[in-house]
């Protein structure tokens, strides 16, 4: 990578490091706010116990978990 590109990712990255600030929600719900805007019958979530155990779960059920 040409030296100029190299210093410019690098002047850009500290930037957005040194400005980075976390958005003040008042609230934030998983289902209502992400899960429910996907197709509800894609993986969601994977769950690997130690034993080998697993659980998949859609994001259809997440959504319908998530607002009990």
């Amino acid at each position: 990578m040409p030296h100029a590109t190299s210093c410019c990712r690098s002047a850009t990255n500290d930037r957005a490091v040194a400005e980075f600030r976390w958005p003040q929600l008042t609230e934030f719900n998983w289902a209502v706010d992400h899960f429910h805007h996907l197709p509800s019958d894609d993986l969601g979530l994977w769950i690997v116990s130690d034993d080998g155990a697993d659980e998949k779960l859609t994001f259809g059920a997440l959504s319908r978990q998530s607002n009990q």
